[in-house]
């Protein structure tokens, strides 16, 4: 930062090579407030990212829950079918034999 040749309450004044460092340091403020800003927005698409990743998770979970309940009425209805299926095989045998 610059230092001022000479100041009061109101103003400030400062050497021609002041001036140019006052203006330097204006320039790369502006260019620190860029990149900061471009920097917030980065984060934030990348916190969006994480968010929908964290939501197809969420989703691929509860999927798998409801797969795996299809999967346990499945076996149900297999074993009750396998059975009713030896019933009759046992029927048939027994009609056969008499």
């Amino acid at each position: 930062m610059p230092s001022p040749v000479s100041g009061d309450d109101d103003t400030v004044s400062f050497g021609r090579d002041g001036f140019a460092a006052l203006v330097a340091y204006t320039i790369a403020a502006g260019g620190n407030y860029e990149v900061a800003v471009a920097n917030a927005d980065a984060l934030e698409a990348q916190s969006g990212a994480y968010n929908e990743l964290i939501e197809c998770s969420r989703l691929a979970h509860q999927f798998g829950q409801v797969r795996e309940e299809q999967l346990a009425q499945e076996r149900r209805d297999h074993f009750i079918d396998n059975w009713f299926h030896r019933g009759l095989i046992a029927l048939g045998i027994l009609v056969a034999v008499l």
